[in-house]
């Protein structure tokens, strides 16, 4: 019986650490300890006390996950493990600002390699420093290239033939 009741404790124990450290290992490990506890139960003491504690276990579960994020959140401790805001960024994926404007007016200049890329790397237009993508792939540092096209946040350019 000490066997089935420390699997069952330290199966809600991982699935509980699941809750604060995603990945699927704790709570697939904390499922299998529970199933090992009714397996336990099963060989001992038959179908009825492996069913009673499946059952239990499964209670247990579901009571604890509804806590864990339905109650938790709302604590002082619960509000360090989850996000409650997000971050803000000055681009977001289908919207456009002045600098995509003036970057789009550089499709067809040349300029300068700054850095090797490989494929990325810094490139020099007009006395400004981009970050840029070469289609042409490794490019030495002070190769001149061309832009082409523009990506969500640099440049891509090719080698100067």
């Amino acid at each position: 019986m000490i066997l089935i009741i420390g699997l069952i404790i330290a199966g809600l124990l991982l699935i509980s650490f699941e809750i604060v450290v995603p990945g699927g290992v704790l709570g697939t490990i904390g499922v299998l300890s529970v199933m090992g506890a009714v397996g336990v139960a099963y060989a001992q003491y038959g179908v009825q006390i492996a069913a009673i504690v499946f059952l239990a276990s499964l209670v247990i579960i579901t009571v604890m996950v509804i806590v864990e994020f339905q109650l938790l959140p709302k604590t002082k401790l619960g509000k360090q493990f989850f996000l409650s805001s997000s971050s803000g960024g000055a681009i977001r994926y289908g919207q456009r600002d002045d600098n995509a404007a003036q970057e789009d007016s550089l499709i067809g200049q040349q300029g300068e390699a700054l850095t090797t890329m490989a494929p990325s790397g810094r490139i020099m237009i007009s006395g400004k420093s981009y970050e840029g993508y070469s289609q042409s792939g490794l490019l030495n540092k002070g190769t001149l290239v061309e832009v082409v096209a523009r990506d969500a946040f640099r440049v891509v350019v090719k080698k100067v033939s």
